[in-house]
């Protein structure tokens, strides 16, 4: 895997759990605006099944929202209206 990546999205960092942090605090904020981002694709007839936004938790417990770069292109495409 390229980059240090362990499967899809994934560092290395990210598989080790530091007790103290707060990960689901982090998890549910990346999850609110996942299902905001997920919502408005849907609202402008982007099917679910082809870009979704999907909530993470960083390793110091940051909200992070992963999007494939396949689908952030997609994105990019549909807002620069090409």
């Amino acid at each position: 895997m390229a980059n240090g990546s362990v499967g899809d999205y994934c560092e290395p960092e990210d598989v080790a759990y530091v007790p103290g942090i707060d990960y689901v605090a982090g998890w549910r904020m990346a999850a609110e605006a996942a299902d905001e981002v997920n919502g408005a694709l849907e609202a402008i007839g982007i099917d679910a099944g082809a870009v979704r936004a999907v909530p993470h938790a960083g390793a110091h417990g940051e909200p992070v929202v992963w999007l494939r770069p396949e689908d952030a292109r997609l994105i990019a495409r549909v807002l620069r209206r090409e």
